[in-house]
């Protein structure tokens, strides 16, 4: 599971940049403007990557970085509840704080039995594996004629 995890923060930071760097350029580039300024051009992104997740995890649980290797975002204690506005605000802003100073927040993954991370910790979230993927491979595998 920390693999997956870790494998999925770096496939929705791809994303998020590709997406803010593409928004960017039909921005600037449609009014003739150009970010010149890595600063503002940092502080911009790092307020899109920030949006990017709270958004997300907030509507569907989910990034698609965790729907592609099947994992959601839960409350701690109904792992089929979805985990709501203000507690999603809460991770992402957790997940941003506690990873600034060298990723310590992932790697206290690595020091708690559970493999929590420390903003999943402070925010009462946790991750799950998505039932509906499982539901969809079991129909899959329920309709698939034996072969053997």
């Amino acid at each position: 599971m920390r693999l997956v995890r870790l494998l999925t923060f770096f496939l929705d930071l791809s994303i998020a940049h590709f997406c803010f760097r593409f928004w960017t350029y039909l921005w600037f580039s449609e009014k003739g403007f150009s970010v010149d300024r890595p600063l503002l051009s940092l502080l911009m992104e790092v307020l899109f990557v920030f949006l990017y997740f709270w958004f997300l995890v907030s509507l569907w649980s989910q990034t698609p970085g965790m729907v592609l290797l099947g994992i959601r975002i839960a409350k701690e204690e109904h792992a089929s509840s979805s985990v709501g506005v203000l507690r999603a605000f809460s991770r992402t802003f957790f997940l941003f704080v506690t990873n600034l100073p060298l990723g310590m927040g992932a790697l206290f993954s690595l020091l708690s039995p559970a493999g929590k991370t420390l903003y999943d910790c402070l925010s009462q979230t946790r991750v799950v594996w998505d039932e509906k993927l499982d539901r969809v491979s079991r129909t899959k595998d329920e309709l698939r004629p034996d072969l053997g």
